[in-house]
């Protein structure tokens, strides 16, 4: 089938319905996904959401209508893989062996490049001729094949993996583009609104108890950075036995059971919170975890009513890096709120939650 009029595009949250109606006949009919219930189109926006918010997802479209789609995913979650991605690609079953796919990866590895990432990964279940040809054509090479991994349609089935690198080669990795602003607006068919599910990233982040004693140890920690770089009156980090107050929900992101990065979401009034105790322990800076955990703690603002969202951090240049990950989480430059001073050691930055409402609107009112 001609390529002629084919449209690659990322994709948006609309593209759910089409893009599961594709997958399902793969999940139910064949063993080339090891999923054995199809997702619906809501499993389906989640996927689409945190592929876009880290990696990339792009859609093929004829005359409008979606034929195929590719993404990519994390290859492991451990920090030292953080550059390497594993890769996927569906088209409509009428539209295998036509170029789709190879259009479809050419599009993803693009950005993927673009966002710093530099070997990706394809796991291809076996006997499978037409999927191992794409991959070879793309100039993906043999790994191994893993023998009976996985039973299926009443059999066991092998799986061959095939990598190739992107972007340069040889030299050390570049920093990779950090996420979107994956608890924030994402665009939904041409307009902007906000996510109604939480986004799932490599680094789950859930409720922790401040008390514990790892806890403890982390808050510790950013006490102790907080105090040695503002001045003594003007450290306005909580502390721990802040912490339990009924306005604060604490937040925590565990990697293999070790606690990496914490925050806090603390109520200053019904219509307007704080973020607290952002802080990730230091060799896991850098991979994502701390961008976790605040994009967690906006998606909980959000969905508990909150119109505004605000937070305080130093101006000196040892937060510099703080000031960056609220900038690109879409927090903006505010005046100083609840009771605190205005100082030239404190930066006031704010992020609006409120549908319909400008920052201006919320800052100011």
């Amino acid at each position: 089938m001609a390529l002629a009029g084919l449209l690659v595009r990322d994709a948006t949250l609309d593209d759910a319905m089409a893009c599961a109606s594709i997958y399902s006949p793969y999940v139910t009919g064949t063993p080339v996904t090891f999923e054995v219930d199809p997702p619906g189109p809501g499993a389906v926006a989640e996927r689409i959401a945190a592929a876009l918010a880290s990696h990339a997802w792009v859609v093929a479209c004829d005359g409008g209508r979606v034929v195929g789609y590719a993404y990519a995913v994390p290859y492991r979650s451990r920090a030292a893989y953080r550059w390497s991605c594993e890769v996927s690609v569906y088209a409509e079953m009428g539209r295998r062996r036509t170029g789709v796919g190879r259009a479809l990866y050419q599009a993803l590895f693009e950005r993927l490049e673009a966002r710093g990432y530099r070997m990706v990964v394809a796991g291809m279940t076996l006997p499978n001729e037409a999927s191992m040809g794409l991959h070879r054509a793309m100039g993906f090479e043999p790994i191994g094949t893993f023998r009976r991994i996985g039973w299926k349609l009443g059999a066991w089935h092998d799986v061959a993996y095939a990598q190739r690198p992107i972007g340069l080669e040889g030299g050390g990795p570049v920093d990779i583009a950090g996420p979107i602003d994956i608890a924030g607006p994402i665009d939904i068919g041409g307009t902007s609104r906000p996510l109604s599910f939480p986004i799932p990233t490599p680094f789950p982040v859930a409720v922790e108890d401040p008390q514990a004693d790892d806890v403890r140890q982390l808050v510790s920690q950013h006490l102790s950075f907080c105090r040695q770089a503002s001045p003594p009156e003007e450290c306005h980090a909580l502390e721990a036995g802040d912490l339990v107050d009924p306005a604060v929900t604490f937040f925590g992101c565990r990697m293999g059971g070790k606690l990496v990065a914490v925050g806090a979401l603390k109520a200053i009034s019904a219509e307007h919170a704080e973020v607290k105790s952002m802080h990730t322990e230091r060799f896991s800076r850098r991979t994502g975890a701390g961008s976790a955990v605040l994009a967690h703690i906006i998606f909980v603002a959000r969905r508990r009513g909150f119109q505004r969202l605000s937070l305080e951090t130093g101006s000196m240049e040892a937060f510099a890096p703080a000031r960056a990950l609220y900038k690109k989480a879409g927090f903006v430059p505010c005046g100083p709120f609840a009771g605190y001073p205005d100082s030239p050691n404190s930066t006031y930055m704010t992020m609006v939650l409120a549908s319909g409402r400008s920052q201006a609107e919320v800052t100011e009112g």
